[in-house]
């Protein structure tokens, strides 16, 4: 009898496995075996072995050793890779541990050595309280780069080609489409005569850089919802990319989403899904520490649309 009883309550527990395992979608499944996934520090918390950095031209009145100025006292070209006398990008103790100290003082990046697809990244990051020109008394602002290509300094001559989750005061989770090779899709709702917000139930429309007319409501999505910490406190901040989709996430709430990611090529455009992760320069000091990512197998549950 006791056999009898072992027995039945095994394949009972068996059929409810079953059920359950069953009665969950593809994407489900897929998301609980990527959620167990470990996560990888994509910075050692001692330099930047495995980062690149980039410096554009500084601004005139940045006293930048060793670069050349022409007759109007404007430094002629950039500074370039790897090349830092300054520390615009440095690694500092910040509220007990180790942090990427990015200074604003010339306008860059630093970005992964290591290109990425199909990935859940999330890091923290909070203001400094230093501002440089050109931007000395503009908002803060900076921004995380990714799906870059073209190399750095490849648009504008201080920006990879890329997607951009805006990192600036009162606007922390914009997005911006940094070059004139990249498009994505949206749904937004208009919220004045130029520019669009993201809304999940608004309309789908294209984002990209259109020469005649050019205007940032061509390039920019704004935030659904504030919810950036007080300055000088730490924010949380998650990317989810998934094939052609991405993902903005702020202090835990989802701000924005993009979808049909894609950058120009000699045939028209094709799929942009991905590329290096940037850190930018943009004239204010900031910090960013904690700096994790793991790969996906789909949008994890807590971030698919219902």
């Amino acid at each position: 009898m006791r056999a009898t009883k072992f027995f039945l309550s095994i394949n009972y527990t068996l059929l409810v496995s079953l059920l359950i395992f069953t009665n969950c979608t593809p994407n489900e499944k897929q998301a609980d075996s990527s959620e167990a996934d470990k996560w990888t520090s994509l910075w050692n918390g001692k330099d930047f072995i495995d980062w690149v950095k980039f410096l554009a031209r500084p601004h005139h009145d940045i006293d930048f050793p060793g670069l050349e100025r022409g007759e109007d006292g404007k430094y002629v070209g950039r500074v370039g890779l790897n090349n830092d006398p300054l520390d615009i990008f440095s690694v500092v103790q910040e509220d007990g541990e180790p942090a990427i100290r990015v200074s604003g003082e010339v306008f860059g990046t630093i970005s992964t050595v290591e290109t990425f697809e199909n990935y859940h990244l999330k890091l923290q990051f909070k203001w400094g309280t230093q501002k440089h020109p050109p931007r000395a008394n503009a908002v803060r602002d900076s921004g995380l780069l990714y799906h870059c290509f073209g190399g750095p300094g490849s648009t504008g001559g201080a920006w990879p080609n890329c997607q951009e989750f805006q990192i600036q005061e009162r606007d922390l989770g914009d997005f911006w489409a940094v070059g004139d090779s990249v498009k994505m899709d949206a749904p937004t709702i208009k919220v004045d005569t130029l520019l669009h917000q993201y809304d999940p139930d608004g309309e789908m429309r294209s984002f990209f850089h259109q020469h005649q007319p050019k205007q940032y409501t061509d390039v920019r999505i704004i935030k659904l919802m504030d919810n950036e910490k007080n300055n000088g406190e730490w924010n949380n901040l998650d990317l989810i990319c998934y094939g052609d989709s991405s993902i903005f996430v702020v202090n835990g709430e989802v701000v924005n989403r993009l979808y049909n990611s894609k950058r120009r090529s000699e045939n028209g455009y094709i799929k942009l899904s991905s590329g290096n992760i940037s850190l930018q320069s943009e004239g204010a000091e900031l910090y960013y520490r904690k700096i994790f990512l793991r790969k996906i197998a789909a949008i994890p549950k807590k971030y698919q649309m219902p």
